[in-house]
């Protein structure tokens, strides 16, 4: 009997252990995309491109006693380069993790880049430089990249400081002082548990039992072919002749790490955090998923629950039509346009207090908005790479952070106010439809209701 009962209680420890895990399991990969950073209060430096944030890049590198480590999805500005050259020869080790395969290829521009920086890190002497390339198969069955694309954009300075922007290191993501570029944002922290997260972080996504990842040494080859030519120029960007908003600083009261993939969880929280205000700057937000083209997208569906808990809410989207579509009337809207369509509908239809614009990039004097930003409640920020696209929130590697604080608040509100005074209520695809969208938050039938769904 007693032999019986041990049996039995075998089994059911057996059966909680196995339910225990499954759990832990479930919860690890839920809150696989975020990363709680309670620290104490600590300063913070804060950026715009194209107002100031090559500059702030620039004293960010000055800063590195021992050692830069840096995760960058495009590399084509020459004077970040000579920047970071500069650093090479004064004794900083620079570990460079590169996207080998970004939507359009590698570029020449990017290739040079890199034979530059390579040809310095073997003329320093110090064997400790690493070039880190993303590489692999995208699909199939030899598939053996862990991300769509290493789509991050940040700086590790030593342990000292960490910069995240929203910007690839371009000519028109950093801009030279007094030139046009993208709208992007940029922040400085010297909070040590984000520091030590986003190290380990960068410390796993290079290492070498990754199938993925190129290792180049100083004394080691690149995957492709450069030549020992002349440095190759910036181009032509134009004068902007706006005033610029110089670099803020102040306090952050806490940081929390956002990465994807699995970053929707914890963007969601976010967003569902909002009492008062919710202001939206993004390039990319589509109306729905390629996977689900009858619901809107969960980003989109947040920012519309927002609206009905009585939160007010901005969305400013980028301008789609820069990149060459002609912008005559009656054409069919952009996938932008068509999201703001559907959040004045349903601002007018239900009495909603969310409205939206695209971007008025000539008055504003940018290239485009590039920036994946949002400003919660006037104290809470995101900095961030993440596009609000399916493929950016759950197949990317991508970096994130909230920081939490008055200044950073007053800084960027600024800055968002700018571009949204700047921007008309006009958009230049298909005529608004005149009918509403179906109240339970669904599209209902997408095309038929708009006409320009994807």
């Amino acid at each position: 009997m007693n032999s019986a009962k041990s049996v039995s209680s075998l089994k059911r420890a057996s059966k909680q252990a196995r339910a225990f895990a499954v759990l832990a399991i479930t919860l690890s990969a839920a809150l696989a995309g975020a990363h709680s950073s309670q620290a104490s209060a600590s300063q913070a430096q804060f950026g715009l491109s194209p107002d100031n944030n090559q500059k702030l890049l620039f004293s960010t590198f000055d800063s590195a006693r021992n050692l830069l480590r840096i995760n960058m999805y495009e590399f084509k500005n020459p004077d970040i380069a000579d920047a970071l050259i500069s650093r090479i020869q004064a004794g900083v080790t620079l570990q460079l993790l590169i996207e080998s395969q970004p939507v359009f290829g590698m570029s020449t521009e990017g290739k040079e880049i890199l034979g530059r920086i390579h040809r310095a890190m073997k003329a320093s002497g110090n064997a400790k430089h690493r070039l880190f390339i993303l590489s692999g198969v995208k699909s199939g069955p030899t598939k053996n990249r862990r991300w769509a694309y290493d789509h991050a954009k940040y700086v590790i300075v030593d342990t000292a400081r960490v910069q995240i922007s929203s910007e690839n290191f371009n000519p028109s993501g950093h801009p030279a002082p007094g030139k046009v570029g993208n709208r992007g944002w940029d922040v400085v922290l010297q909070d040590s548990v984000l520091i030590q997260k986003m190290s380990q972080m960068f410390q796993n996504d290079t290492a070498s039992r990754n199938a993925d990842i190129v290792t180049v040494t100083p004394s080691g080859q690149l995957p492709f072919p450069t030549s020992a030519t002349a440095r190759i120029g910036n181009g032509g960007l134009d004068n902007r002749t706006a005033n610029s908003i110089n670099i803020g600083s102040g306090e952050i009261t806490h940081t929390s790490l956002i990465t994807s993939p699995a970053s929707m969880p914890s963007l969601q929280k976010l967003m569902r955090s909002a009492n008062q205000t919710l202001d939206i700057e993004q390039m990319s937000l589509p109306l729905s998923w390629k996977s689900d083209s009858v619901n809107p997208s969960p980003w989109v569906i947040e920012l519309i629950q927002a609206a009905r808990r009585g939160v007010h809410v901005r969305v400013l989207l980028n301008d789609e039509r820069v990149w060459g579509k002609a912008s005559d009337d009656g054409e069919e809207a952009t996938h932008n346009e068509l999201t703001i369509q559907y959040l004045r509908q349903m601002s007018k239809c239900y009495k909603l207090p969310i409205s939206g614009k695209v971007v008025d990039v000539d008055a504003a004097q940018i290239s485009y908005i590039h920036n994946k930003g949002m400003i919660v409640d006037g104290r809470r920020v995101l900095i961030s790479s993440i596009n609000g696209t399916e493929n950016s929130m759950g197949n990317n590697r991508e970096v994130a952070v909230v920081v939490e604080g008055t200044s950073a608040g007053n800084y960027f509100t600024n800055a968002f106010n700018q571009d949204w005074n700047h921007s008309g209520n006009a958009l230049s695809g298909s005529p608004q439809p005149a009918g509403c969208p179906p109240q339970d938050g669904t599209l209902g039938n997408v095309q038929s209701w708009s006409g320009a769904a994807r």
